[in-house]
């Protein structure tokens, strides 16, 4: 009992290499023993075996088994032997829980492709904070990059826009104005707010459209940048054909009685005075097709012989010739027909140079009357 305490306090490997040196020494003195029975033997040969089983348990597992476990053996085996075990049944299940263990460990070692000590290993914290780190750098230099880029394009930007603005290359000197009558060019431009020596990309086309419309002369416009220092302006004026009263004021009309302009003496042109009489709206068509006619020559009168040109409901549109003191009158029931008789009848009495004994003629109802000046009676 002595023995076995004293075992305790030593380390399980000392102890196990003891066992095994005991085991050969009796293994070496056995055949010097003639008077040892079978029975000994046979148990020195189990007490060995069973050691060496141990052994090759405890180099597999890379544990160490405490002292009391070792000094436990041989009072385990005596009560294995008590409860009916024999040594060589303990043999056996030793041996075979080793070579379950080893197939067991070249079973994991198939079913992961590879040995047991080649597994992959998942990386470490150390590798994920680099990584995160790394993906974090490249985020922060594409956006840099992204910044970088605008800020270029920014500044190339303005120094483009100055070098454009200030070049002496975008300097305008050419302005072409086409369809002007009455409007001269100097007045254009001052209109316009444009002028030579501007720079072209200063110059705003649709402020400039956009003014020239508002002049009263304009009716169209269309204006033309062509770099790097030319302008091409084409107007549409509105043609004055009357003058109409305005609040006891002269304004020049267009052909359907739309003022225009004041008449000024910078633009005095002399045309017939327009009236026209409430309640006869429905022949204001009638006065652009009556200035057409007379410039195409259907009706024999020269535009600048009208002195009034008078609308009113009764009587339709009445011309007065002031040359010739005379008066004619269409109405507009049948306006060409009307005009066509008007015209042939004039005709008739200029060839026959009756025009001046003759105070009125007048177109109505498919019909032409024709008044005579009355004679002047002599004393």
């Amino acid at each position: 009992m002595a023995f076995f305490l004293r075992k305790r306090s030593a380390p399980a490997k000392t102890r196990a290499e003891e066992s095994k040196t005991g085991d050969k020494a009796n293994e070496a003195q056995a055949p010097e023993r003639p008077g040892a029975s079978d029975q000994a033997v046979l148990a020195n040969i189990v007490h060995r075996t069973t050691a060496e089983a141990r052994n090759s348990l405890w180099s597999r597992r890379g544990s160490v088994v405490d002292g009391q476990s070792v000094a436990g053996t041989s009072s385990g085996n005596t009560r294995l032997e008590a409860l009916g075990e024999s040594p060589a049944s303990r043999v056996a299940d030793a041996v075979r829980m080793a070579e379950e263990e080893k197939a067991g460990e070249e079973t994991n070692g198939a079913e992961a492709g590879q040995p047991p000590e080649e597994a992959p290993r998942r990386p470490g914290l150390i590798a994920r904070v680099k990584a995160r780190l790394r993906a974090f750098m490249y985020l922060l230099l594409g956006v840099f990059l992204f910044l970088f880029s605008l800020f270029a394009v920014y500044r190339f930007s303005l120094w483009l826009y100055s070098w454009i603005h200030t070049s002496p290359m975008f300097v305008t000197r050419h302005i072409d104005i086409t369809g002007n009558v009455r409007l001269q060019r100097d007045m254009i431009l001052h209109l316009g707010g444009i002028a030579e020596g501007d720079n072209a990309f200063s110059v705003s086309v649709a402020a400039v459209e956009h003014r020239l419309r508002q002049t009263p002369w304009v009716e169209d416009v269309s204006v033309k940048r062509i770099l790097p220092d030319r302008f091409v302006i084409r107007l549409q004026e509105r043609m004055p054909s009357f003058w109409i009263r305005r609040n006891g004021r002269l304004y020049y009309a267009n052909e359907r009685g739309e003022a225009i302009a004041p008449v000024e003496s910078s633009n005095f042109m002399s045309l017939p005075i327009l009236t026209i009489e409430p309640g006869s709206e429905d022949a204001i068509p009638y006065l652009s097709r009556l200035m057409r006619d007379i410039r195409s020559g259907i009706l024999p009168v020269e535009a600048g012989a009208i002195a009034t040109v008078d609308v009113s409901p009764s009587r339709g549109v009445e011309l007065y010739l002031e040359d010739r003191e005379m008066r004619l009158s269409l109405a507009p029931d049948d306006w060409d027909g009307n005009l066509l008789r008007l015209g042939a009848t004039i005709g008739d009495l200029a060839r026959r140079r009756e025009l001046s004994s003759v105070q009125e003629v007048r177109a109505s109802q498919s019909s032409v009357w024709v008044v005579l000046r009355r004679p002047v009676e002599q004393h």
